[in-house]
């Protein structure tokens, strides 16, 4: 995939305010430069993958903060504070205990956190997707957790039939 489809996957509208986001599992920084390309200059992202080799391929467009860290996001602490807006591309299908690891996540905002989540579109596990999740799973996971997920788009995989791009946030009161 290349950055402007990237781009294009994940497009939609951010809140200014929304300055803050972590890309968790970013490998070689696909996303998180597609991410940037949508933020506000000066914006911060948090470049998080285990693979220090892919880490250093990570970047970003001009007027960006970029922090790279090494670190298994599913297993280690989170070493920042405060987000508002969680990536995951093609990473969220790592995650065993996804209600533990979102829990972990709500720790990092004031329950208005945003999550754009890329994903395959499909629920059958194999050794490289272990613990997938297709849409509608994922609608109603988040809706338990009072947040609506919004497919932004989706596109044809070359391994998996299609996939989907959601913006997930915090349901209206």
């Amino acid at each position: 995939m290349q950055l402007e489809e990237a781009v294009q996957l994940i497009q939609h509208s951010i809140p200014v305010e929304r300055n803050v986001w972590a890309d968790l599992g970013c490998g070689d920084g696909l996303f998180t430069n597609a991410l940037s390309q949508l933020l506000p200059e000066k914006s911060l992202l948090y470049a998080v993958d285990k693979n220090k080799n892919a880490l250093k391929n990570v970047s970003v467009k001009a007027g960006m903060q970029l922090e790279k860290i090494v670190a298994d996001f599913v297993h280690d602490e989170f070493p920042f504070k405060s987000v508002s807006g969680i990536l995951m591309a093609n990473s969220f299908h790592y995650v065993k205990d996804k209600n533990a690891f979102i829990e972990k996540c709500f720790t990092l905002s004031n329950d208005d956190t945003y999550f754009i989540i890329v994903e395959y579109d499909n629920n059958k596990s194999n050794p490289w997707v272990p613990y997938p999740i297709n849409f509608n799973a994922l609608k109603n996971f988040f809706a338990s957790y009072n947040y609506v997920a919004e497919k932004l788009s989706e596109i044809p995989s070359h391994y998996r039939g299609k996939m989907y791009a959601a913006l997930i946030h915090k349901a209206a009161e």
